[in-house]
C-alpha cells in the first residue's frame, strides 16, 4: 500500500517572511524581518469575519500570475476528497498539468510550486490581499485569479527545442497560502489595521493551507489512473506518479521555501513503493548570506526592533509563525538539533540552515549574485560581516559572499565536515551562479535560456547543466570576473 506524503509530518516553520520592494515586479525573497501580531488564533476564528469580507481593498498585484495558454492544462483539486486544499480566502487550489511528450519520459516528472513571497501576521497578510506597498496582492492568496482554461509553458517546462526537459511530465502547482507551502491551518483569526484606512481596526480570518494543497495535488498523481482534459477537448491519461524513474522537486523564491519544507519527507513517501525513483530538488532564487555569521548590532533591525542578533531574529520565527501557520518542513533539523544541541531547535525557523545542514535528497541551486529582491533588501537591514572585519553589507560584498556560498555547497569537505546532516548526502549539490541582477528564473524564458556562466572554460546555461548533474557530472558554474558571464 502507497503512503500518503501528508501522512508524514513534524511542525516546522519557514523562514521566508520578507516584504518585496514596493514597485518589485518579482516574488518576494526569503529575508525575515517582521513580528507576528499577538492574539492570532483559530478559536477565535467564529468572531471574524471571512478574508474577502472583512476587507473591502481586495486587489489582485501586478506579480506573480500566470499567462493564459494551452500547454499545460488546469486542473482544480477535488475538494470534496480535499477539503483542506484551499487558497488563504477559502478558493479552492488549482494545478496545471501536462503529459510527456516522448513514451521515453512517461517516467520523468517535473513538480514546480510556484512563488510570490509570504505574510506572517495580520497586518502583513491584510496588506498583501489589498497590494499595499507591494505589486503582490490577492492573487497569491487566490486561485481566482489563476487561468481557467491553462497556461503556456515558460522556463524550466517551456517547450523549447533547446530545453532538456521539454518532453517530461509536467505540473505546475499555483501558489496561494501565502506561508511557503508549509501551512496546515484553517480559519486562523487575525487583527490589523485597514490597510487603506489607518487606525481602523479590522478582524479576518484566512487559511495557511500550502502543505494541504500540495499533499492533495500529489495524492492526486499518485492515485492512478489520474486525467485531464486538454485544450483540444482529448481526454488525456497521465502516468503513474508512483512508477517513476526521476522526479524533480522544483520552485522558486517562496516555491524554493515550499521545495525545502517539503523534499525530504516527499521524497521518503515516493520511495516508500518505488525505493528505485531518483527524487531531486532544483532550488531558484534560493538564499541570502548566511544570517547566521551576520552582524545585527548596526542593523536597522537592531535600531528599529531591538532585533540586535541572529538568535533574536529567528526565535519569534520559530515560536510564533510557525504555530500560527501549523506550519510543516524539513522533520529532521529539529531532531537533530534536539539530540546534538538542545535548545538551538529555533535555528530551523532559517531556512538557508536547513538547507546548508539538514537536506539529505539531492539539490541543485541557482541563485544570483546580484539578485534584485533578496540583495536590496538585505543590503537595507543594514548587516555588518564578521568575517570581513564587521565590514557593512553592500552589493559587492553581497555577490561575494553568494559566490563563496556557492562554492562551499558544492563540494565534498563541506558535507563531510560542517553540515549537520552531511553523512546522509549521497550527492553533491550543484549550482548555476550569475551575476545578472534577476530574482526567479525558473519560470522566465529570457533568464532562463539567455544567461551563460563560464565552467571549466565553457560557457554553461542553467537547464544544460541541470541535465548533466543528474547525468551525474560534479557541476558548478559560478560567475567571478565579467568575462565569466552573459546576461541577456
Amino acid at each position: 500500500m502507497r503512503t500518503s506524503v501528508g501522512l508524514v509530518f513534524l511542525l516546522v516553520v519557514a523562514c521566508d517572511g520578507g516584504a518585496p520592494e514596493a514597485d518589485a515586479s518579482i516574488d518576494a525573497a526569503p529575508v525575515t524581518d517582521a513580528t507576528p501580531a499577538p492574539d492570532a488564533s483559530p478559536a477565535d476564528a467564529g468572531l471574524a469575519a471571512p478574508l474577502d469580507e472583512a476587507l473591502d481593498c481586495r486587489r489582485a498585484g501586478s506579480a506573480g500570475g500566470l499567462p493564459g495558454g494551452t500547454h499545460l492544462t488546469r486542473v482544480d483539486v477535488d475538494l470534496d476528497r480535499y477539503p483542506d486544499a484551499l487558497c488563504n480566502d477559502g478558493t479552492g487550489g488549482v494545478f496545471f498539468v501536462r503529459r510527456a511528450t516522448r513514451a521515453e519520459d512517461a517516467d520523468r516528472w517535473i513538480v514546480q510550486l510556484l512563488g510570490g513571497g509570504t505574510c506572517q501576521d495580520g497586518q502583513s497578510c491584510a496588506n498583501r490581499f489589498c497590494a499595499s506597498g507591494s505589486a503582490i496582492g490577492a492573487l497569491k492568496m487566490s486561485s481566482r485569479e489563476a487561468p481557467t482554461r491553462g497556461t503556456t509553458g515558460e522556463g524550466i517546462s517551456s517547450m523549447r527545442a533547446d530545453n532538456p526537459f521539454a518532453t517530461w511530465n509536467h505540473v505546475v502547482i499555483w501558489y496561494c497560502s501565502s506561508d511557503a507551502w508549509s501551512g496546515t491551518a484553517r480559519d486562523v483569526a487575525l487583527e490589523a489595521d485597514h490597510p487603506e484606512r489607518p487606525g481602523e481596526p479590522v478582524r479576518y480570518r484566512l487559511h495557511f493551507l500550502g502543505s494541504e494543497i500540495f499533499d492533495a495535488v500529489v495524492d492526486t498523481l499518485r492515485a492512478a489512473p489520474f486525467s485531464y482534459r486538454d485544450a483540444s477537448g482529448d481526454d488525456v491519461v497521465m502516468p503513474d506518479l508512483d512508477e517513476a524513474r526521476t522526479v524533480l522537486l522544483a520552485g522558486a523564491s517562496a516555491g524554493s521555501g515550499g521545495v525545502r519544507n517539503q523534499i525530504d519527507r516527499f521524497a521518503e513517501a515516493l520511495r516508500s513503493d518505488n525505493p528505485a525513483v531518483d527524487v531531486r530538488a532544483v532550488l531558484d532564487a534560493v538564499m541570502a548570506p548566511a544570517r547566521e555569521a551576520l552582524g545585527y548590532a548596526d542593523s536597522a533591525l537592531c535600531r528599529e526592533r531591538d532585533v540586535c542578533t541572529y538568535e533574536a531574529h529567528l526565535r519569534p520565527v520559530w515560536e510564533e509563525t510557525r504555530p500560527l501557520r501549523g506550519a510543516v518542513g524539513d522533520e529532521s533539523c529539529p531532531a537533530w538539533h534536539a539530540a546534538n544541541d538542545p535548545g538551538s531547535e529555533w535555528r530551523c525557523g532559517d531556512l538557508d540552515h536547513v538547507l546548508r545542514h539538514h537536506i539529505t535528497t539531492p539539490f541543485f541551486f541557482r541563485q544570483d549574485q546580484a539578485d534584485g529582491v533578496v540583495m536590496p533588501n538585505t543590503v537595507d537591514l543594514g548587516y555588518t560581516v564578521p568575517s570581513r572585519g564587521d565590514a557593512p553589507m553592500d552589493a559587492r560584498l553581497f555577490a561575494e559572499l553568494i559566490a563563496e556560498e556557492a562554492a562551499t555547497l558544492t563540494t565534498s569537505a563541506w558535507w563531510s565536515g560542517e553540515a549537520h546532516e552531511g553523512a546522509g548526502v549521497a550527492v553533491i549539490p550543484g549550482a548555476f551562479s550569475p551575476r545578472c541582477g534577476h530574482h526567479e528564473t525558473l519560470r522566465t524564458e529570457s533568464a532562463t535560456y539567455g544567461v551563460r556562466v563560464e565552467q571549466d572554460g565553457t560557457q554553461r546555461a542553467p537547464m544544460g547543466l541541470l541535465a548533466a548533474w543528474l547525468a551525474g557530472d560534479p557541476v558548478r558554474a559560478i560567475a567571478g570576473d565579467p568575462s565569466t558571464f552573459t546576461c541577456p
